[in-house]
């Protein structure tokens, strides 16, 4: 299938967890997304709800009815799936918005005991947004780039 990935060592077909998602009752339309960055896998899952619904109440309801490795990392609640000229789901227009600066940090931020290793990950993430933004080579992850803020 064109939607078979392979995530943590396991082959996806990213429908079932689209299909697992539209079986709550309060979902309308799901689609799911494979995002590889830096060589980190994650799944993120977006939902179109009849009604208002808490992310944690909807990762619990499909914790139930998936194994562990097939859970999306990050859930994004939208008014409507964008579509494509067909009439498809659009999952390139998905996969953009999932690349938005808030989530991009979030998708980073969601382990639970801090480490070294995890901060200069994330530390390597900020840089990286600012010399793209700033179209610049002048950020480290040593850099102070508050040295010039006087009080």
């Amino acid at each position: 299938s064109d939607n078979q990935v392979k995530h943590m060592g396991y082959r996806i077909e990213l429908e079932e967890i689209e299909t697992c998602a539209t079986q709550l009752r309060y979902v309308r339309q799901a689609c799911c997304i494979r995002n590889v960055d830096n060589n980190l896998s994650t799944l993120i899952l977006f939902v179109s709800t009849s009604k208002k619904i808490d992310i944690k109440d909807m990762r619990a309801d499909i914790k139930r009815l998936l194994p562990k490795y097939m859970i999306p990392s990050k859930i994004h609640i939208i008014d409507r799936l964008p579509l494509n000229a067909n009439g498809k789901v659009d999952r390139k227009a998905l996969s953009l918005k999932a690349q938005d600066l808030w989530s991009f940090l979030a998708e980073r931020c969601i382990f639970r005991r801090p480490s070294h290793v995890m901060f200069k990950y994330l530390m390597n993430a900020i840089v990286s947004i600012f010399t793209k933004q700033l179209k610049t080579m002048i950020f480290t992850i040593y850099c102070n780039i508050f040295f010039n803020i006087q009080e």
